[in-house]
């Protein structure tokens, strides 16, 4: 959760103004020249701002030499190292050159004396925000942090309990008794412990019905897997294409299974002949099939007739 969610954007300018306030404070009480505290608090309104036009320093467009010094620390440190850097004491060598540069004095102590002048403060000020966001966020005192550990398990137990009253599938029906055993007043009335308890107890509930309906999507599938060629692929399937290679299979199966059929059936069912001695009677052509088989009988019973 933001910090804009516990304060409104007004305190947290007025905060950040108010350790800035010291910080420069603390860089005037150790004699750093103006120029220097002016454009240091520049570059920090400038990076809190998040000044997206381009920044001048104080001192731009000075031909004196310290100004130029300084011009290019701060260029080097808003530019290059970030002024975030500049918050955690990475400060920029030229800060102590400048420095030296407005106090006449080259001493390599006196180097090292203006870098941690600016590094302490920093750090001081990088401190007392990180502080502010930190109480805010997680509270000032131990109860206060209890408070807030106790509220965000209250919510969750809440969204947990709406979940399952708009749908009580949310965990398999051996869980149930999660929701079911105790009402929701009485569950938010608990300790810490019991209620950070009940809450990874749904949360494991909620992953075995995750992992429940895993294995049964993937038994479901080796049980109805579509049929597939070795030369087809869902990618390249047709309904259309595929229907009609079938139909044109079936007609021409169709035809020439009914030729065979019917030259076998001719050629076992043999008709009778004149020259045959065994006599024939009109009831004989109920017994055989075919079509060339039935015209023989006719023939066959119309001379036996005439013989009479």
């Amino acid at each position: 959760m933001s910090l804009s969610a516990h304060i409104p954007p007004q305190r947290q300018t007025s905060n950040r103004h108010e350790h800035l306030t010291a910080l420069l404070e603390t860089l005037k009480q150790a004699n750093l020249d103006q120029n220097i505290v002016k454009t240091i608090n520049y570059g920090f309104t400038a990076w809190s701002k998040d000044q997206q036009e381009p920044v001048r320093p104080p001192t731009a467009g000075s031909l004196r030499g310290p100004d130029a010094v300084l011009m290019t620390a701060f260029h080097k440190q808003y530019r290059i190292l970030g002024w975030y850097h500049m918050c955690m004491g990475r400060i920029s060598k030229k800060w102590s050159a400048v420095a030296i540069q407005y106090t006449k004095e080259s001493d390599i102590e006196h180097d090292e004396y203006w870098a941690s002048i600016i590094i302490r403060a920093c750090w001081q000020y990088a401190k007392a925000v990180w502080k502010f966001r930190n109480e805010v966020m997680h509270g000032a005192t131990v109860q206060d942090r209890a408070d807030r550990l106790i509220a965000t398990l209250q919510t969750k137990v809440r969204d947990f309990y709406a979940a399952y009253r708009e749908n009580p599938q949310i965990v398999l029906s051996r869980h149930q008794y999660l929701f079911t055993s105790r009402p929701l007043e009485e569950r938010l009335n608990g300790s810490y412990d019991i209620t950070a308890s009940w809450i990874r107890s749904v949360e494991e509930a909620i992953l075995v019905l995750k992992h429940h309906k895993a294995a049964m999507h993937a038994e479901a599938r080796s049980h109805f897997d579509p049929y597939h060629t070795t030369t087809s692929t869902d990618s390249d399937y047709s309904p259309h294409s595929d229907t009609a290679s079938i139909m044109t299979w079936s007609d021409s199966s169709i035809a020439s299974q009914s030729t065979s059929t019917l030259t076998d059936s001719d050629t076992a069912n043999t008709p009778y002949t004149h020259s045959d001695p065994r006599p024939l009677s009109p009831m004989s052509s109920t017994t055989l099939t075919g079509h060339s088989t039935t015209a023989q009988l006719s023939t066959t019973t119309n001379t036996s007739w005439d013989r009479s």
